[in-house]
């Protein structure tokens, strides 16, 4: 009957509603909370409450240098693009029919690329722009105050093309209401470290927002702001990022140079110069590679094994090979037990329940396999 459909239908719109509020909330909390030492910051409930896009903040992210961190060069430079980023949301939020090319923000590791788009964010939330960011890792995303991108956009994990893998997202937000509405209302869309996907995931997430909104502009004509390392990790599968024609029609590139998580230390500075060099650059210059085995040597603490007393136990233990990290793993385990037990202090050991579940199945979940078990 009528009156059943209407009473559905608004108890939809009621969780809808409530759902786009919390991710908004939770974006806005983990701003606020990296960026509370900045001057005249807007209020969790101005910005959830009072601020829209017809009564945006007049918050405009000036930020003082703190000389013990940060140089004075690489404060310019962050400065001059949180400038750029604040004019192009201000040529977004005016509504005229001029395209607003998305942004990129290149640099080093530890030069403060999320800073500056954590910035970025709280400015397009501070002009009444629903903003979100992501990632491609779920715990980064959420570090962040966002969800993974495969989550936001119902992408399956397969080996379809991005024409195909568009078609199957949108059957599947049909099914996540209020993440199709949050898709449709987005304006802003803050991507860390775009560099670790394909260009045919961004391919994937352009027909997605395209066909969502009706729209032949780039994304739907959401704004971008992404942050990029091209010599960190590359796509698993697929080609990378800047091989894009995207990068060329819809992406304006802005780059950070200066290091300020090792501002204070020059000689980590120097290794990290020698390791970002080409490969012609080592051939005409050779010196370097000399130059960079005395500052590992005279630099680092070696040891002889990992076990090392000087090695601490929330030491991060990098491997190549799925096997070594295993053992190192059990080694680690072994090692916390024995010093619980010399400390004489009580620790509780939990086996793990693996389940497993054949993809796009309603089928619950069952005990998994011995080569499930493995595989994870």
């Amino acid at each position: 009957p009528p009156v059943l459909f209407t009473s559905v239908r608004n108890e939809w719109s009621e969780r809808i509603t409530r759902e786009i509020r919390k991710m908004k909330e939770i974006h806005i909390d983990v701003c606020l909370k990296e960026l509370h030492y900045l001057p005249g910051l807007p209020t969790k409930h101005d910005l959830m409450e009072v601020i829209t896009k017809d009564n945006p903040s007049t918050w405009e992210a000036v930020f003082e240098r703190d000389p013990s961190v940060q140089s004075i060069d690489s404060y310019r430079e962050q400065e001059t693009v949180v400038k750029n980023i604040n004019q192009c949301l201000k040529k977004y939020a005016e509504g005229n029919m001029r395209y607003s090319k998305s942004l990129i923000i290149n640099g080093p590791p530890g030069c403060g690329k999320t800073f500056v788009m954590t910035v970025a964010s709280l400015l397009a939330a501070a002009k009444g722009l629903t903003v979100t960011p992501t990632a491609l890792m779920a715990e980064r995303a959420s570090a962040i105050g966002g969800t993974y991108i495969h989550r936001l956009f119902c992408i399956p994990s397969n080996k379809y093309g991005p024409q195909r893998l568009a078609e199957v997202s949108l059957i599947r937000l049909l099914r996540r209401p209020a993440l199709l509405q949050y898709l449709l209302i987005l304006d802003v869309l803050c991507w860390d470290k775009v560099g670790q996907n394909s260009a045919q995931l961004l391919a994937t997430c352009d027909i997605i927002m395209r066909r969502l909104r009706g729209s032949d502009l780039f994304f739907g004509g959401v704004l971008l702001i992404c942050t990029l390392d091209h010599l960190q990790l590359r796509p698993i599968k697929g080609l990378p990022l800047l091989l894009s024609p995207h990068i060329m029609t819809s992406f304006r590139l802005m780059t950070l140079k200066h290091l300020v998580r090792a501002s204070q230390d020059p000689q980590l500075q120097r290794i990290i110069d020698i390791c970002r060099m080409s490969k012609a650059q080592y051939i005409e210059n050779p010196q370097v590679i000399d130059e960079l085995k005395c500052l590992l040597k005279d630099n680092c603490t070696w040891v002889d094994s990992w076990d090392s007393p000087e090695i601490p136990n929330n030491a991060i233990r990098c491997f190549g090979m799925r096997k070594p990290a295993q053992r190192a793993e059990a080694r680690y385990i072994d090692q916390v037990r024995l010093d619980c037990f010399r400390q004489n202090k009580p620790f509780l050991t939990i086996k793990a329940t693996d389940l497993q579940q054949a993809q796009q199945s309603h089928a619950p979940w069952t005990p998994a396999t011995p080569l499930v078990i493995s595989q994870l």
